[in-house]
């Protein structure tokens, strides 16, 4: 009984599933590749203007511009997508799995 719901747990992938992702992946790796290009870029050309003739609301609006942008970045590479289960959802599903199979 145990060996029958390990493997109704553990479902197997076939290969076009594994296709399907992979491909999918790549086209959102492109379009997320696109989009780092396009903020480095603006980075680039406000790095390369000259401050020295704008008024203070401009430079903060830019100022913002910069942080906001900042915080995109960080978040594509620093913010992992995921599931996270907690102690206590851990606890609940053993104790369920327990009263299950004993």
């Amino acid at each position: 009984m145990a060996t029958c719901l390990l493997l109704t747990f553990h479902p197997l992938q076939s290969n076009a599933a594994i296709i399907a992702k992979s491909s999918s992946a790549e086209i959102s790796k492109t379009k997320e590749s696109a989009e780092v290009n396009d903020l480095v870029q603006r980075v680039n050309e406000i790095k390369a203007m000259d401050f020295s003739n704008l008024n203070p609301s401009e430079r903060t609006n830019i100022r913002k511009e910069l942080i906001a942008i900042s915080h995109r970045l960080q978040d594509r590479y620093y913010h992992h997508h995921g599931v996270y289960i907690s102690l206590g959802g851990v606890l609940i599903v053993l104790l369920i799995l327990i009263l299950i199979l004993h």
